[in-house]
Parts: structure tokens; sequence; C-alpha cells
């Protein structure tokens, strides 16, 4: 192929890399991506919210006055018209919903300022290949998976402490994670100390990886080792897959630790309802 072709056509016949016909498995950005839209529409159907029509955006949104409970997935690149479509749809739903969305773009975006979001960060995405095991558990910590609606009640109030989510705090139980999510995919695990509930994570698997979410430790609790053997266990639901996870720059050595590497970042928004 000589230069004058690729003048010609620019990028002709070339995979942008997040068309629908693409597979999962072509890069762990796609399958990243595609996992969390698919984990979070998962959820807010679950859930009941309110979810966005068209195309360029999954999630929903709960109307709880947290943008961690109204979170929506970019699912093409903002450049793109069908996530620039996203973009607006999730401005409206912020409006439908009265309540603050968290917008998550797996690819960067341009300056959104100008229409009204705020930016959040670009936090780092770290992938864990296959392999290895879970250290040995801290002594008197016991981490358990969560099979009944009890138990989710329970994650779901320590998850709202630790995170911490002090919007939600008081709300009705089982608001944001109702007992139908045990059998929708999700996978919840907690950490007790004596008896307390003192962490949380969960975790999802889909388009050939596991995705680690919510991990928290109350911080009464912290700085024992509490955080890396709930993610451990959202790592190992299936040891054969790699696992993927979103960090936070401070929490990014604890994974490191554990043999994560960081891949890109994430391009994260806060949507205001107005």
């Amino acid at each position: 192929m000589d230069d004058s072709t690729v003048e010609a056509h620019p990028g002709a016949g070339l995979t942008q890399g997040w068309e629908p016909q693409v597979a999962s498995s072509d890069s762990f950005l796609l399958a990243a991506a595609r996992s969390h839209a698919r984990h979070f529409d998962v959820l807010a159907s679950t859930m009941g919210w309110i979810r966005p029509a068209g195309r360029g955006l999954a999630g929903g949104a709960s109307g709880l006055p947290s943008p961690f409970a109204n979170i929506l997935v970019l699912t093409a690149p903002a450049t793109e018209p069908q996530g620039a479509d996203g973009i607006t749809r999730a401005i409206d739903l912020a409006t439908e919903a009265q309540a603050p969305v968290l917008l998550i773009s797996p690819w960067p975006t341009s300056d959104l300022r100008h229409q009204g979001l705020v930016a959040v960060g670009h936090p780092p995405l770290m992938l864990r290949l296959p392999g290895g095991s879970m250290p040995p558990t801290p002594d008197e910590v016991t981490i358990q998976e969560v099979t009944t609606r009890e138990g989710l009640v329970t994650f779901e109030s320590v998850l709202i402490a630790a995170y911490p989510i002090p919007e939600l705090a008081g709300m009705t139980p089982a608001t944001l994670f109702g007992p139908a999510l045990l059998g929708s995919g999700w996978r919840f695990f907690v950490a007790t100390v004596g008896g307390e509930t003192v962490g949380t994570s969960a975790g999802f698997v889909s388009d050939g990886i596991q995705v680690v979410e919510m991990v928290s430790t109350l911080p009464s609790h912290r700085g024992r080792g509490i955080g890396a053997a709930l993610t451990w266990a959202a790592t190992l639901i299936e040891p054969e897959l790699p696992a993927m996870l979103i960090a936070s720059d401070d929490g990014r050595p604890v994974y490191t630790d554990m043999g994560y590497l960081t891949l890109c970042r994430f391009t994260l928004w806060v949507v205001p309802p107005d």
C-alpha cells in the first residue's frame, strides 16, 4: 500500500475498536467499557431506575441524591455522534430524575463544563491477569459472600458509611440494593471483625473479564489489609479470567501490590440535575 492510498482514503477499512461488531476480546479497554455498561445496566434494570433511551448510553438513575446512585456509562467515544448523543441524553436524564448523575467515559472527552457538567477526574483503569491465589486473610477478619436480603441490607449500610456516601445516610434499607440483585449476576462480599461488618466489595463477570466494584472499609478498621482481602474476593470470582477495576490514586498502591497494572484512565463527570 502506497502513501497515496492512505491520503485518498484516510481511515478506510480501519477498525476503531469500539464498534458493535468488534468482539469484546479485541482489547481490554473495550472489554472494560462493555462490562461497565453491562453491569450498570443490570443494576438499573433490576432496581427499576430511570433508563436512558436511544443510543450511546448505559446504566440509569435512581433519583437518590448522590451521583453514586445515578450512574451512566458512555458506550462510544464522545467524539463520535453516538457518544455525543449519549452526553445529551445524560443531561436530559439528570433533569428527569432531579438527581446528580455520575457519567463514566472509558475514553477521553473534551471539556464538557460549557454544557454544565462538573469534572470529577481521570481515575486509573487497572488490570490483573489470571494466576495466583488469595493470600491469608488478616487475623480476626472473615470474608463472606452475601446471599440473603438481610446480608445485602448490611452491605448497603456499611458501604454508605465506609465509602462514604453521606447523602444516602438514613435512607430506607434496600433502597439502593434490593434483594433481586442477588440473582442478577452481581456478587457481593463483606468483611467482618468480631461479628461486626466493617467492609464491602462487589464483582460482576461479563465480556470475558470480572469487574471489581464498591471496595470500602470503615475508617476505624483501615490499614489492616481488609480492603485488599475484600478486593481479592471479588478478583477471584472466576480465577481463570482477568480482573479489572477503576481505582483511586490513593488506593492504587494496594492494587499494584496485588498484581494489578494500570492500563489507562477513564474520564468521570457529574451531571447536575439543572
